[in-house]
């Protein structure tokens, strides 16, 4: 269907037809990762309900490093040097400049590299460790960065 509009504009209305159809994700971990899973369920206004699932997975840790970071930036004094930022003429800021706060932070960042076996298929007791040779199933390296 076209709509020609006076200033010679056309909208264009098309008709889908939306069908359901089935998802579904199947996932293989071992007897560690079933017993420590948890789910959560979040309501989302826009897009519904969001459900996170958090297992525990046993790992290797092959490297950790550390560097720092430093942020700097700026912002207005107080809420009227940010109002004259934003509105005042420039006559106005040349004669009278916005004062502003610097603001330094400094944080150290970790990454740290993991060698998991999602795969095992073996339960541990909380307080013990494992020899690799009895994880099972192929390494996946993971890369972790906290700050």
């Amino acid at each position: 269907m076209s709509i020609v509009l006076p200033d010679e504009k056309t909208i264009t209305q098309n008709k889908i037809t939306l069908e359901k159809i089935r998802k579904g994700v199947a996932v293989q971990i071992g007897y560690t990762s079933l017993e420590s899973m948890d789910f959560t369920m979040m309501e989302d206004m826009i897009r519904g309900k969001i459900i996170q699932a958090s297992f525990d997975v046993l790992a290797s840790k092959i490297h950790e490093d550390r560097t720092t970071v430093y942020f700097h930036y700026k912002t207005p004094l107080n809420w009227v040097e940010h109002l004259k930022k934003d509105k005042a003429p420039k006559w106005l800021l040349n004669r009278y400049p916005v004062k502003y706060r610097t603001h330094n932070i400094k944080r150290v960042a970790v990454f740290k590299r993991y060698a998991e076996y999602p795969k095992a298929n073996i339960a541990i007791p909380k307080t013990s460790t494992v020899f690799i040779e009895a994880l099972g199933g192929l390494e996946v390296i993971h890369d972790v960065v906290s700050v």
